[in-house]
């Protein structure tokens, strides 16, 4: 685990998802994490991908791996806000950042 074969896969999800192809997305998201599952980047984007598709309580799964993988990586702080809207997921955004911020 940890090595850089999830980059590829991670990477076609993201293009994939910002084309609004989220079931295509979500297959390359899965393959990411097939082959690195410690990667805070890898979860987020598999919560985004199961959101996207209506899988809420996936999503909320996903983005927790996210934030105890990696509460500090680059980037992962505004994504998780744009996925508040889901009102689970802002409630753990919430905490976390509280949390985090004492």
């Amino acid at each position: 685990q940890g090595g850089s074969d999830w980059i590829w896969p991670w990477l076609i999800s993201r293009a994939h998802y910002f084309y609004e192809k989220f079931a295509k997305a979500l297959s390359y998201a899965q393959q990411a994490l097939e082959s690195s599952s410690d990667q805070g980047a890898v979860w987020a984007q598999l919560a985004f991908c199961q959101q996207s598709l209506g899988l809420i309580s996936l999503s909320q799964e996903s983005m927790e791996a996210a934030l105890e993988l990696a509460p500090h990586e680059a980037g992962l702080e505004a994504a998780f806000l744009e996925l508040e809207p889901v009102s689970f997921l802002g409630r753990i955004w919430r905490r976390w950042s509280g949390w985090r911020n004492r």
